[in-house]
């Protein structure tokens, strides 16, 4: 979905039968402000960054900075059980992608800048 002008038009088609949740990973005020005329219930709407917008409007906020995790911590305790069955099924694949070694970091975060990874990335000490 692109961002910018219309672009709670351009859910709404998507979606014509509504949106249930929503995880914010971009910060705006344009996606907060979508996801709140959107999903009703705001307790179904995440953030990993407008945590200054969540504040008061139910959004849950995930992640932040150490020891600042409002919701993440509980949302994968919760998951990692169901996640490793389902793995352990074959119905989820996890894809790993190429390691570098930490001296290589910067060359592994502009692989990813880049799109030409596919899979998890993994640093290695």
């Amino acid at each position: 979905m692109t961002y910018g002008e219309g672009l709670l038009d351009r859910v709404r088609s998507a979606a014509p039968d509504g949106v249930g949740a929503a995880i914010d990973t971009v910060g705006t005020d344009e996606a907060i402000d979508v996801s709140l005329a959107l999903v009703s219930d705001r307790r179904r709407i995440a953030t990993i960054a407008a945590f200054d917008r969540a504040e008061g409007t139910g959004i849950k906020e995930l992640g932040g900075s150490p020891g600042s995790d409002k919701g993440g911590i509980e949302i994968c305790n919760s998951a990692r059980l169901r996640l490793t069955s389902l793995v352990s099924e074959g119905s989820v694949e996890i894809v790993m992608g190429p390691s570098f070694p930490l001296a290589d970091a910067a060359e592994a975060h502009r692989q990813l800048a880049a799109g030409k990874t596919r899979g998890r990335v993994v640093l290695i000490p």
